[in-house]
């Protein structure tokens, strides 16, 4: 009941002032036995002798010797306090059996005659009454007072009369279970330094050095959980420069403004490293993608994949949701302006600024271009001032530049039918010029980003309107072929020409003035891929009205209801061993699947080199 009510510097006084008021000689005569015969209860005496009952035997007490160890003139086998301290030896001593006394810091001095049991370098009569960790060690014996597995000494610092206080909270380290005041606890942080700046984490506010404090990392507040570990790779995550894995470190996720602890900021099924690796540096157009759940490049049709080192792809597969309109696109008029088509460049005329607002209908960013031909004015092949091709106005989103090119139509010559329609498209694909003859010079330089000869946007679908009411020299087959003697240079093939369309995936919509020459313009058509859902080429044949009109239609059904060609293309990099295919693609494959909501029929798909 004393002890409980007093502590055990109360009990000590206590136990004085008893001997005091019993007129109790403190001296060195030894005591009467406690039998009642001759002699002392001394060292020897019996083996089990307890003069002062503070439950440490005379014989550990050294009675025959009369050691006194705080020098106060009472021998230790009859002091309740032998060092002194202020702490019983009843305290100091075995609490749970009368066996040898404890030695706490294993010095060779048993606790009741050391005045700094734990060996901490503060001395017994400064420590905290009490056990700070409840681990059933008094502080003044225990070797790690607050229970972090750090030991006191280690915590304290070079100077015991002032123990580091590292958080600035009126409590010592060694007396504090989380000494830096970032809610993770010493247990946690220990005694590495994870950042090696010379600060152990547990003194160290931002322990990985990636700009986010301890306590932003630590998950809670609590510091009887342990600190979060968002991606459970086994480091937390206030250790953890990348926090959630997602190969964006926590630094660099501080500087976007995407959460280091969500792979997925803005939760669209795209992680945050897909997004900002596909988004060029300076493009305003994606910047925000990591951060906006409508923007994405997965939203504009592209196909990202991040393969981390020995790991499995992320995402392992995934699925490219497209449907067949065009977007944006690059309408060029390739008019045949011998002298018998006055009536299609008349219409032309009337009817493209009715044309431009409605093909913008149809797709949204549309430039037109303004081109003809007439033949090589050699040999027969055409007349006068015929030439094989003039462009006459580049590509331009401009509605009134592009009606103004038409004024560069002038409708004459020609001589034997076929006309040069072939030499002209290819011209105009390579933006190259055409010797010979009255052929065609080279164009100026185009702006950076375009190409071609009327200078296509990069991007954009090239669409090239063919108009005309003959067959074509250099046709399909080799039909009515040039000499390119007679030229006086090469006149390109169908085939060749075919080939530079393709590789710049220029599709050619015929649109005949009568029906001379729609069997050549069929084959053009099917050779480009201007094709129907069915695989019809888009050809008209005009017989009347408003040109734009049966233009439009076409266009329409191309934007719409074309056939794609799905393949990939890869770039391996010459310098490493890494073969590209091979690493990076299993196989690709055709998802037969429409969209009612937006009136997109399934497609059956085809496989075309028949490699299954």
């Amino acid at each position: 009941m004393l002890f409980d009510r007093l502590g055990w510097r109360g009990v000590a006084a206590f136990a004085v002032l008893a001997l005091a008021m019993a007129g109790c000689d403190p001296g060195s005569a030894p005591p009467p036995r406690r039998d009642g015969g001759a002699g002392s209860d001394d060292g020897g005496g019996p083996s089990g002798a307890d003069t002062d009952g503070d439950g440490i035997l005379d014989q550990w007490e050294d009675a025959s010797t009369l050691v006194d160890t705080d020098g106060d003139g009472t021998p230790d086998y009859q002091d309740l306090d032998s060092d002194g301290d202020g702490i019983p030896d009843s305290v100091e001593g075995n609490p749970l059996s009368s066996g040898m006394p404890v030695d706490s810091d294993s010095d060779g001095v048993p606790d009741f005659r050391d005045l700094d049991s734990d060996g901490n370098g503060i001395e017994d009569a400064a420590e905290p009454e009490g056990d700070l960790d409840t681990d059933a060690t008094l502080d003044f014996a225990d070797i790690d007072d607050d229970g972090d597995n750090i030991s006191d000494v280690d915590e304290i610092g070079g100077d015991p009369a002032a123990p580091i206080d590292t958080d600035g909270d009126g409590t010592p380290d060694y007396r504090d279970p989380d000494s830096d005041g970032d809610t993770i606890g010493d247990v946690h942080e220990s005694i590495i330094d994870t950042d090696m700046d010379g600060i152990l984490d547990r003194h160290d506010l931002d322990s990985d050095e990636d700009g986010w404090t301890d306590a932003e990392e630590a998950g809670d507040t609590d510091l009887a959980t342990p600190p979060v570990d968002t991606d459970g790779d086994r480091i937390p995550d206030y250790r953890d420069t990348d926090s959630d894995g997602d190969g964006l470190s926590d630094r660099r996720e501080r500087e976007l403004g995407t959460a280091r602890d969500n792979a997925d900021t803005d939760g669209d099924g795209v992680s945050d490293l897909v997004e900002i690796a596909a988004c060029p540096e300076g493009d305003t157009t994606c910047a925000m993608d990591a951060t906006d759940p409508t923007s994405s490049p997965r939203a504009r049709g592209d196909f990202v994949f991040a393969e981390p080192y020995m790991m499995a792809p992320m995402p392992p597969r995934d699925t490219l949701d497209f449907a067949t309109d065009i977007r944006v696109a690059d309408v060029y008029f390739m008019m045949d302006t011998t002298g018998s088509m006055g009536a299609s460049v008349a219409s032309l005329r009337t009817s493209l600024s009715a044309f431009i607002p409605r093909v913008r209908m149809e797709i949204p960013d549309v430039w037109i271009g303004i081109g003809d031909f007439k033949d090589y004015p050699v040999g027969g092949y055409g007349s006068g001032s015929d030439f094989a091709y003039r462009n006459h106005q580049n590509v331009t989103a401009d509605e009134a530049t592009a009606i103004a090119g038409l004024a560069g139509y002038n409708t004459s010559g020609g001589a034997d039918g076929a006309e040069s329609h072939v030499p002209a498209l290819w011209a105009m694909a390579t933006g190259m010029g055409l010797p010979g003859t009255s052929g065609t010079p080279a164009p100026p330089a185009c702006p950076a980003g375009h190409w071609g000869y009327p200078c296509f946007r990069a991007g954009a679908v090239p669409i090239v309107v063919l108009i005309s009411d003959i067959y074509m020299h250099n046709g399909p087959g080799g039909a009515n072929a040039y000499n390119d003697g007679t030229i006086g240079g090469h006149a390109p093939t169908f085939d060749e020409t075919v080939a530079v369309l393709t590789a710049n995936n220029i599709r050619v919509i015929g649109i005949g003035q009568g029906s001379g020459g729609i069997a050549h313009m069929n084959a053009m058509a099917t050779a480009t891929g201007a094709v129907d859902g069915t695989g019809a080429p888009l050809t008209s044949v005009w017989s009347g009205g408003a040109i734009g009109d049966t233009v439009l239609t076409q266009i329409r059904t191309l934007a719409n209801t074309s056939r794609f060609d799905i393949s990939v293309e890869y770039v391996d990099d010459p310098a490493d061993t890494v073969d590209t295919w091979a690493a990076f693609v299993d196989h690709i494959e055709a998802n037969e699947a429409g969209d009612p909501a937006r009136g997109c029929e399934a497609r059956m798909a085809e496989d075309t080199d028949g490699d299954g």
